[in-house]
């Protein structure tokens, strides 16, 4: 009996010290990512430049359009990985001459300066239809064709401004890359701001 009484005593001593022990673990391991979940639009209109309407043979300003829709996730408290795809088009002379799209994936560097304020740095890789590149400098129905094999490198840099809890405003500029051959065409590039709506889902 007394023998049982001590061993009693024992294992009550371990199952406290035991249970302190890994208390003192969990307390030391990180804390588990949040999973969070990111919308984030914009409509950019920008006049590229002015060019001569053969048919009138006045100067009109050349427009293109772009609408972003993006979704990301984070991987850890930095990095988010995404898909993103962008709809455009363009007028001359107040007609639509094309619409084009380039659509890819997107990977993201966030950091957080305060709580409603953070910076990020984006790269992506696309594919589309949107040739930003001429035939002929001086004929604007070339400007730009459309090239079904097309591929990007995209850069982005930007911040994010909190409005209201979930809600932000995303102020930045992205530019793309092309990656294809010249095939002895004038190749402008396409390059944007980057000003939308962010919506964050923990």
């Amino acid at each position: 009996m007394k023998n049982t009484k001590i061993i009693l005593i024992l294992s009550i001593v371990f199952l406290i010290n035991n249970d302190s022990l890994y208390a003192q673990k969990a307390a030391d391991l990180p804390s588990r990512p949040f999973r969070q979940i990111t919308f984030e639009s914009f409509l950019t209109p920008g006049p590229l430049d002015d060019y001569l309407d053969p048919q009138t043979g006045m100067t009109k300003t050349f427009w293109e359009f772009t609408f972003n829709g993006s979704v990301y996730t984070n991987l850890n408290k930095h990095f988010l990985f995404g898909l993103s795809y962008s709809h455009l088009w363009t007028r001359f002379n107040q007609k639509t001459l094309g619409k084009f799209f380039i659509a890819g994936l997107m990977g993201r560097y966030n950091y957080a300066l305060t709580d409603k304020i953070n910076i990020y740095g984006d790269v992506g890789y696309h594919v589309g239809n949107y040739c930003s590149c001429l035939n002929d400098v001086r004929n604007s129905t070339e400007f730009p064709f459309k090239r079904e094999d097309m591929r990007y490198l995209s850069l982005g840099l930007g911040a994010n401004i909190q409005l209201y809890k979930s809600l932000w405003l995303k102020v930045g500029g992205m530019g793309f890359l092309w990656l294809n051959n010249a095939d002895n065409v004038y190749y402008y590039g396409h390059n944007l701001p980057t000003i939308g709506l962010q919506l964050n889902f923990k």
